[in-house]
């Protein structure tokens, strides 16, 4: 059941952070949380990872969504069959970051990116995530690592 629940939960719950960020944040705005560890500010997206592919907006949207319609269609067909449950899970997390952020850059033209991590290393801390990012890293890191 969690499986089934899980994309459209952090679905719901990136799209509610994105539209707070985008109303109620200015570019300039930059609050911290967690002793200062983690950075809530507002950013614009408009490639793939780090901006890759900023100046190309129809072909990022169309490989994230021929990417993002494999990982939905791979879910679909796992949650039919019994067991996996981790694979399920992992796939789930692909499906609703890729959900949300496929939203985002089929609806604005880019993606909302809100936090980054507060570290020693400064290049680190020019990286802006969202919820759906951490979600999807979560999904690929456990199919790479649990593939048997």
């Amino acid at each position: 059941m969690i499986a089934l629940l899980l994309p459209a939960g952090i679905f719901a719950a990136d799209t509610c952070i994105k539209r707070y960020i985008d109303k109620d944040f200015s570019f300039d705005r930059e609050k911290y949380l967690f002793g200062k560890r983690i950075l809530i500010h507002k950013y614009y997206n408009k490639g793939a990872v780090l901006n890759f592919l900023a100046d190309s907006p129809k072909v990022i949207r169309g490989i994230h969504a021929g990417i993002f319609v494999l990982v939905a269609g791979m879910y679909v067909f796992q949650l039919k069959n019994k067991g996996n449950t981790g694979l399920k899970i992992s796939l789930g997390l692909l499906a609703g970051g890729g959900a949300s952020n496929l939203f985002d850059r089929m609806k604005k033209g880019h993606v909302v990116d809100y936090f980054s991590f507060v570290t020693p290393f400064k290049k680190f801390n020019e990286i802006v995530f969202n919820l759906s990012d951490i979600a999807i890293f979560i999904g690929a890191f456990v199919i790479v690592f649990s593939a048997k």
